[in-house]
């Protein structure tokens, strides 16, 4: 688990917009399956996502976004909407 969140890390802090772009998708693609939830050992990984909302360039943030509005149409009442629309960045 520590190996998968310090490449996601590495990749989305990268000076690469591609690979920014690359991380941030797959990512947010996971989290943002339908019936899905984010177990714990996957929080970290979330909130470095989430951190993503503040990336220098719109197009990450515009992703980030996009696949947070996705998460929460396909279930506005799960376990982590409070988490994601509550955060302080």
């Amino acid at each position: 688990m520590d190996e998968i969140f310090n490449l996601f890390v590495v990749h989305s802090q990268t000076d690469q917009l591609d690979t920014r772009l690359k991380a941030v998708k797959l990512v947010g693609d996971l989290f943002a399956l339908p019936g899905s939830t984010i177990p714990e050992t996957f929080q970290p990984i979330l909130m470095e996502f989430l951190k993503r909302l503040t990336d220098r360039v719109v197009e990450v943030r515009m992703s980030v976004l996009n696949h947070i509005r996705v998460c929460l149409l396909s279930d506005p009442f799960r376990s982590e909407a409070p988490q994601i629309i509550g955060k302080d960045f």
